[in-house]
């Protein structure tokens, strides 16, 4: 008909909180169909073939810490939340991977996710899926059987080195009645293979066996001098200590502490201030900071 229009617009959000108008818009005369004046907006398809995993659509983790991996043709921005409503989301830019945080607390953990695109079209909401389980708590059991067992395994599992049964076989054979004992597996590793070998501290236990018996002491007796040690025994443990230690430890280097590490955090056993001073002063300022207890743990025993 011929009547120039002008155009002011506001918006509202899903809480019915509305903005100001717009300032007018350019003028545009529009005309009945087929008239040739009003040109409909050119993209008004959202992004398609979306979707949204986690860690890869593993169903469990034990880390509030995953990763998404996102899908979706033609979108430029992404809104990725928690919360159903995307309470405090906000739009970033569109990427097909992304480290993201659980909401803690054990359950089945679901993460939300939108797109859009260039003309501002959004897509609907996707979301995936994952049970956050709690990381294991050895069970006072457990820790009774790697009481038994870790003092042999430990030593052996220090160092990466192909194990040669026939030899630490003879060498337990010749080992048989010395002492009144069977070797210790620190004897074992040293005497076949020579890993953790003291040189200086040998020549200092030669010195002091100063001719005892007439004669110089011989392979047994060196490395027995050197090399063994007592037994530990914890007359009274604290299951409830050694667990709350377990707890505190998880995450550290991927894995749960030996009982030789529970012995030294828990009850101080075998500690050695020494190689503990020599571990921090090794550290030099890595991480821009000192070692933490537990690290200094793993780092010495």
């Amino acid at each position: 008909n011929g009547v120039t229009y002008y155009y002011k617009i506001n918006a509202y959000d899903d809480l019915n909180n509305i903005s100001e108008f717009s300032d007018p818009s350019n003028p545009a005369t529009p005309q009945a169909p087929g008239g040739g004046g009003y040109v409909p907006p050119s993209d008004t398809t959202p992004p398609t073939d979306i979707s949204i995993s986690i860690n890869e659509g593993a169903k469990k983790t034990t880390s509030q810490n995953v990763t998404l991996i996102l899908k979706a043709t033609e979108a430029e921005w992404m809104m990725i939340s928690n919360d159903p409503k995307f309470t405090n989301a906000i739009w970033e830019t569109y990427t097909s991977e992304k480290s993201w945080l659980l909401v803690p607390e054990a359950g089945i953990k679901t993460v939300y996710a939108k797109f859009k695109d260039k003309a501002g079209n959004v897509s609907k909401v996707v979301s995936g899926t994952i049970e956050l389980i709690p990381p294991e708590i050895p069970s006072p059991e457990k820790l009774k059987r790697r009481e038994k067992e870790e003092p042999r395994k430990i030593p052996l599992r220090i160092f990466k080195f192909k194990r040669n049964l026939a030899k630490e076989q003879e060498f337990v054979k010749k080992w048989q009645g010395f002492d009144k004992r069977m070797p210790t597996s620190r004897e074992i590793q040293v005497g076949v293979y020579g890993i953790g070998r003291n040189l200086a501290a040998e020549i200092a236990f030669v010195k002091k066996w100063g001719g005892k018996k007439g004669r110089l002491p011989n392979w047994k007796e060196i490395l027995a001098g050197v090399y063994y040690q007592e037994p530990i025994v914890i007359k009274k443990r604290n299951l409830a200590k050694e667990q709350e230690f377990v707890r505190n430890w998880q995450g550290l280097g991927g894995k749960l502490p030996t009982f030789r590490q529970i012995q030294v955090g828990v009850y101080g056993i075998g500690r050695n201030l020494s190689q503990e001073i020599a571990f921090v002063q090794a550290w030099k300022g890595k991480k821009g900071r000192l070692p933490t207890r537990n690290e200094i743990i793993a780092g010495v025993y």
